[in-house]
């Protein structure tokens, strides 16, 4: 098992690069697509990126009942562990698309293919013997690259950055129907930012608070307008139940429970300036609305 990448360019022959087309590898259940290479090299042989305490996002232009972009956010540890954060399906024009695959948690290995040293091969086992998830990725960069050809996608590393100014903004109101809650916060600098916004009502019931916001949501809002739709419960789309319990763990926030209507989202953003907008559909009372900027960025 690696602990790190490193890139070299490619310069392996023709006919060797043809022949990798001929691989086909199964990504999700429903997706395999053919690996077709790429005659873009690596510019740097010394360049150097390191997968433990990263994430890496995959991006796969996918086919089904419709066209839609799918997308894996996947959180390695240093131990050899990996947890999927994030594992969503964006439709596109047609407005509908097939069901994503569920996220997964487990052992994850790399293999570099000794004949076309840009290529790597990154496998999930996922805990309780599921079927393994196989990539083959190639990089153009020190950080990035592409996998697939024509239902294949992209992927980039977000390496472990330092975090300026606040990493989280809290902000306890009382919610009423009639009463929403407002907290802002200003992301700077060049990169983009994985940030995980919660609002909690019944979750704060175990702290001796009372009475609480019985049904809260939350909806970002950037310079521009609405950032993302309304969120409800958290816990709603079990597909992303294990990657936002994951991220709790990774900002040091308290746990939630999977039954309250508490709310969260996991967010990936550019440097601006954002509100979060916390709305009450029940009973009215306190809410903590949360901001929490994560030590990762590309």
């Amino acid at each position: 098992m690696n602990s790190s990448f490193r890139f070299f360019s490619c310069r392996d022959a023709v006919k060797t690069l043809i022949a990798s087309a001929a691989r086909v590898l199964p990504l999700v259940p429903f997706l395999v697509f053919a690996l077709t290479p790429s005659f873009g090299a690596v510019s740097d042989e010394n360049a150097y990126a390191e997968i433990p305490g990263s994430i890496v996002r995959l991006t796969i232009g996918t086919r089904g009942p419709g066209r839609y972009i799918y997308t894996r956010a996947i959180y390695f540890a240093r131990d050899g562990r990996y947890q999927v954060l994030q594992d969503r399906a964006h439709a596109t024009v047609d407005g509908y698309g097939d069901t994503t695959s569920s996220p997964s948690k487990g052992q994850y290995s790399t293999t570099w293919d000794t004949t076309q040293r840009s290529f790597l091969s990154l496998v999930l086992t996922p805990d309780g013997g599921g079927t393994p998830d196989s990539y083959i990725l190639e990089f153009r960069g020190p950080s990035s690259g592409r996998y697939g050809g024509f239902m294949g996608g992209s992927f980039s590393i977000d390496s472990e950055v330092p975090v300026t100014g606040a990493a989280n903004v809290s902000n306890r109101t009382w919610l009423a129907a009639s009463r929403p809650s407002i907290t802002g916060f200003i992301l700077t600098g060049t990169e983009w930012r994985w940030v995980l916004v919660r609002v909690v009502g019944p979750g704060l019931a175990k702290f001796g608070v009372a009475p609480v916001a019985g049904k809260p949501s939350l909806q970002l809002f950037s310079g521009s307008g609405a950032y993302d739709v309304e969120v409800g419960a958290w816990a709603g789309d079990a597909h992303l139940v294990p990657g936002l319990q994951r991220a709790f763990e990774m900002v040091g926030a308290f746990a939630l429970e999977e039954t309250a209507n508490d709310c969260a989202s996991l967010y990936r953003l550019p440097a601006g300036a954002y509100t979060v907008i916390a709305r009450n559909a029940g009973t009215e009372g306190e809410a903590l609305t949360e901001v929490y900027v994560l030590p990762y960025g590309s």
